[in-house]
């Protein structure tokens, strides 16, 4: 009759009748369990509570702590690993198994226990420990990867915040130069963005220049910065020469083609203005149409009929834009992103809404107006996020001995 399980497994004997804890020993023995045996469920408690033993076979009927009560000890108590209780009652009753499954039992089988139907339970009971043993396994293998991913999720975080603050090093500092003052708005739609710009202060005048790099993320920020660094490093050469934008445009353009692995291009503005004159020039290269507001009070007026982005199309010519500001005019640059920024019907805010926004708001001061504008794109959108990167560059030429 000796079936031996496919491992020796422990197991747990309560019974508190001496000559039945003795037979019942030597029939588990003989399947091929390890018994250790106790003579009550309070012997049986502190068995399972320095061992890690995960089948038990109690006795109802017991003193000091009875089968019933073992069974809701182990469920309180016992959270390292999963317990299997088999029930062993001379009860018959419906009242009994409910009271006994209540309590916590797995299992139940009925005195005198008949060998064979002790064997195919304890069999089925070692099957539901062994997938339970599996899955705890596995769970501990998911919860050791999820570590791994929320540690590198965590690090990566880290790195794009930290690179957010590199790239935002970048932009200029608000404020006034040379005749001029200017602020602006910038708003990624994650931690990194494809949006760069500038307006720096020469002898030659000032240099001004907004990029929107197709795409999002990392491979959109990368191309941005480096192009923020070439401008600032080709403006380091002469600083009293003055800048030609088709020149400037055309030469990007040579530089940055798109390649067979990596179709990345992108729009630009870039100009130069004569503070003392009001006399500037500019590139639309696929960019949206910068803004003119006249201190006069007229409309907005749109620079520019559009253009080739650059690194699209090789050899690509690019025409000057040429424009003026009189002391207190203002000039506004805006990427594709504040356009298309939609509310949550899916309409985009458009040219001709943006047009009349910032001609009811011309009063205000270069930093007062991104602020407002800001507030009004996350009001339009309903949001606190952005689909797309969006820049804005307000540039005002001064009044007075400022702007000669």
């Amino acid at each position: 009759m000796r079936q031996v399980p496919p491992s020796r497994q422990r197991v747990l004997l309560a019974e508190d009748d001496d000559l039945a804890r003795e037979l019942m020993t030597t029939v588990l023995t003989s399947l091929g369990f390890e018994v250790t045996a106790a003579s009550d469920g309070e012997e049986a408690w502190r068995i399972l509570e320095r061992g890690t033993v995960n089948l038990v076979l109690t006795d109802w009927m017991m003193p000091r702590l009875d089968g019933a009560g073992l069974c809701r000890r182990v469920r309180e108590r016992v959270t390292d690993r999963y317990v299997y209780m088999v029930m062993l009652t001379g009860r018959r009753d419906k009242k009994a198994l409910i009271e006994g499954m209540e309590a916590g039992a797995d299992e139940f089988l009925i005195k005198p226990v008949e060998p064979n139907e002790l064997r195919v339970r304890l069999r089925a009971a070692q099957r539901l420990l062994h997938l339970q043993s599996l899955l705890e396994r596995r769970n501990t293998k998911l919860r050791t990867a999820n570590d791994r991913i929320n540690t590198a999720y965590r690090r990566m975080e880290a790195d794009l915040k930290a690179a957010s603050q590199a790239q935002r090093r970048l932009l200029p500092q608000p404020g006034s130069t040379n005749g001029i003052r200017f602020d602006w708005l910038y708003a990624p739609a994650a931690h990194l963005g494809g949006d760069i710009f500038n307006v720096t202060s020469s002898d030659a005048g000032i240099v001004f220049h907004q990029i929107d790099v197709s795409g999002h993320g990392v491979p959109s920020a990368l191309l941005s910065s480096t192009l923020q660094a070439v401008l600032a490093l080709e403006r380091s050469y002469d600083r009293r020469a003055r800048i030609r934008p088709p020149s400037v445009v055309r030469e990007l353009n040579d530089r940055f083609q798109i390649q067979d692995d990596d179709a990345t291009y992108f729009t630009m503005i870039f100009g130069w203005l004569d503070p003392s004159t009001g006399e500037g020039e500019l590139v639309q290269a696929g960019h949206p149409s910068p803004y003119v507001l006249r201190r006069a009070g007229a409309g907005p007026e749109r620079l520019g009929h559009g253009g080739l982005p650059v690194g699209l199309v090789p050899g690509a010519d690019y025409e000057p834009v040429p424009f003026r500001l009189d002391p207190g005019d203002r000039l506004v640059l805006c990427s594709d992103g504040v356009l298309d920024c939609t509310a949550p019907d899916g309409e985009p805010l458009g040219e001709d809404r943006l047009s009349a926004w910032l001609h009811e708001r011309y009063e205000l001061s270069p930093g007062a107006l991104v602020r407002e504008l800001d507030a009004y794109l996350r009001s339009w959108r309903q949001d606190s996020t952005f689909d797309d990167d969006l820049s804005v560059l307000v540039i005002d030429r001064l009044l007075g001995d400022a702007g000669c």
